[in-house]
């Protein structure tokens, strides 16, 4: 009870604010009247501690992002897709100072190689040097073949032929694993059509590298069609492939590791684009 002296009521109300997109607090509304009935305390917003959260939350998932693309573009700006030929001495000096087991892998392959080529490091390099490797290695034998004779020059365009082929079925081998071929037709149409190139005499190995270095072009498309195809080989396959996976069925490891640019790849992976081509 209050004391006999009291001349001023306290009544304290609690109302959840409206719902809106923006402002998810709660409004303490204090109200104290004195005995002429005039309001001597406004209303007062008073964010709560979930908003606090998901505004902070908020920050650090934009600051981290931040920090991503500018490392991405620092990456960009030092790193072609994929070099021109480099001396192995070059990659022996740049494990100089790594680790012990890198610095020997170099020094194995200066054995075997001459030159090699550095792809840049983005989560697609496999993907970008087993495209780059391909067109190379196809096209580097019709140019040998052209200067060997008719024969020569027939077995260089079955290999090429091999391999288109096995592009051009791959389009319905997606499609019957669940994915939209419209969906898939542009990249489709990006790796077929430079396997294409391959045999025509306007190709030559400077063009060839000119073309898969132009930034989101025609290397990034088939970098995330080749992860599609790799996708389809383990859903093909997924009784062999689950049991060699971390964590999750195949469905999931594919829309989590395999298709997502700039994800790495594991041996799983690795695998599975080997069995496309055989």
């Amino acid at each position: 009870m209050p004391n006999d002296d009291t001349s001023v009521n306290a009544n304290i109300t609690t109302e959840r604010a409206p719902e809106s997109s923006t402002d998810s607090s709660n409004v303490i509304t204090a109200l104290e009247n004195n005995d002429d009935g005039k309001v001597v305390q406004p209303n007062v917003n008073v964010p709560s501690s979930g908003v606090v959260d998901a505004e902070s939350h908020r920050i650090k998932r934009e600051q981290t992002e931040n920090q991503l693309n500018a490392i991405n573009e620092e990456i960009r700006q030092n790193n072609a897709l994929t070099s021109e030929f480099l001396p192995l001495t070059h990659l022996i000096q740049s494990y100089a100072e790594s680790s012990e087991s890198f610095l020997k892998g170099a020094e194995y392959l200066s054995l075997k190689y001459r030159w090699y080529r550095r792809v840049r490091g983005d989560g697609n390099c496999y993907y970008r040097a087993f495209l780059y490797g391909l067109c190379e290695v196809l096209l580097s034998r019709r140019l040998e073949a052209a200067t060997n004779g008719e024969e020569a020059l027939q077995k260089s365009r079955k290999d090429i032929d091999r391999v288109h082929l096995v592009a051009k079925t791959s389009l319905e081998k997606c499609t019957q694993q669940g994915y939209s071929k419209f969906t898939l037709e542009m990249f489709y149409d990006e790796f077929v059509g430079i396997l294409s190139s391959l045999l025509k005499d306007t190709t030559t190995p400077a063009s060839l590298h000119s073309i898969l270095n132009h930034e989101n072009g025609v290397s990034d498309y088939c970098c995330w069609y080749l992860r599609v195809l790799t996708a389809t080989q383990l859903k093909i396959d997924r009784e062999r492939f689950s049991a060699f996976l971390e964590y999750g069925d195949v469905d999931t490891f594919c829309s989590e590791e395999v298709e997502p640019m700039h994800k790495d790849v594991g041996m799983v992976q690795a695998i599975a684009q080997q069995n496309l081509w055989v």
